[in-house]
């Protein structure tokens, strides 16, 4: 499908999910209107709302939501899920014609939010993602990958009481360096290595041009300076230390190009020096020049087929230079970027609105 050609129709569909089979139990009728906002920075890093004027009975809080958007085009059909969210409803408005109420949509890992009741202790030596499957398995969350490895942790660690699953399985899952659990917008949770952006496939293309899904406007913003001397290491008795320099002349923010800049944060936990190194290069990845963000405006479009952009996605901004009367003062951009921020609304009647997207140089 050319997702540049005018006449792209849109079609927004909502299916009601069991909560825990995640079977679907039929389509949600009478929704006028939803929002969405992707954000790699909020603990929801995806979330939103839907407006229903309600024409049957749902049992919110045993389902999941998930809203679909149809792409149709000249007798081409594609079909996509914008997210699978869990629904919280705080009340409605009733007249003689219509019962209205917004239903709140977080994403999955909000099944990880309960306390963990009493203190959760795992002895050194425990294989850590055979103890995040055993934890997804404790609270019924069938639809969840945890990428396999065979680290186990260096020293016995606990968990209070208070302590949320979201905090148990995110501090366990970076001794092994590997990110904070997400989930996709089919719902399914995910536990796996970071992988720095600019290591990932471009897999998008923006900008503007004679045929482009971009509208011609694009807010450029670069911090003053950042760490260029980092130093990571763990708070055991025989602590593990990594340490790293940016002394890359072609970054503007290394030690060749300003000042020594610390890294601010240092203690970490690791499972062993690998796992440590790769919290390293991470770190010193994201204090690179990554920290240039782009912010834009474009018409909704998936990456394939198969998939909506997801966040840290990596795909590629070009935008021409800037000329002033003959004159080129900045010259083109062409750099490979990743996603950190979407947002996009629709009403009933209307296509979806243009997404409001920040991307972050990789």
């Amino acid at each position: 499908m050319d997702y540049t050609a005018s006449g792209v129709q849109h079609r927004v569909t909502v299916d009601v999910l069991d909560r825990v089979s995640r079977a679907t139990l039929g389509q949600l009728p009478g929704v006028s209107g939803f929002s969405i906002e992707k954000n790699l920075y909020n603990e929801y890093r995806c979330g939103g709302s839907i407006d229903v004027d309600l024409q049957t009975p749902v049992a919110w809080r045993k389902s999941l939501i998930r809203i679909w958007l149809t792409l149709e085009l000249g007798g081409e059909v594609e079909r996509h899920p914008l997210i699978t969210g869990l629904p919280t409803v705080a009340g409605d408005t009733q007249t003689d014609t219509v019962l209205t109420l917004q239903a709140v949509l977080k994403d999955t890992t909000a099944f990880l939010d309960d306390t963990l009741g009493s203190t959760r202790a795992y002895p050194s030596g425990t294989v850590v993602t055979t103890a995040l499957k055993e934890i997804f398995t404790e609270l019924g969350i069938a639809e969840a990958y945890v990428e396999p490895s065979a680290g186990t942790l260096r020293s016995d660690a606990s968990w209070p009481p208070e302590a949320t699953y979201r905090k148990l399985v995110n501090e366990m899952s970076a001794t092994l360096g590997y990110a904070a659990v997400w989930s996709d917008s089919m719902g399914v949770l995910y536990v796996q290595p970071y992988q720095d952006p600019s290591e990932r496939a471009e897999v998008f293309q923006l900008g503007w041009g004679e045929r482009s899904v971009t509208l011609p406007l694009v807010s450029r913003e670069y911090p003053d300076e950042m760490p260029n001397h980092f130093v990571l290491y763990t708070g055991d008795e025989n602590p593990l230390i990594a340490e790293g320099w940016n002394t890359d002349p072609a970054s503007p923010y290394s030690t060749v190009n300003q000042r020594v800049v610390p890294y601010p944060g240092g203690q970490v936990d690791a499972t062993d020096q690998a796992s440590l190194d790769r919290q390293l290069a991470v770190v010193m990845a994201q204090n690179r020049d990554g920290a240039h963000t782009y912010e834009l405006s474009h018409r909704w479009f998936p990456l394939d087929p198969t998939r909506v952009i997801e966040l840290q996605s990596a795909g590629r901004l070009r935008t021409p230079e800037y000329r002033w009367r003959g004159v080129a003062v900045k010259e083109p951009l062409d750099v490979k970027v990743s996603v950190v921020q979407q947002s996009f609304s629709w009403s009933k009647g209307e296509p979806v609105s243009p997404v409001s997207t920040r991307l972050r140089g990789a």
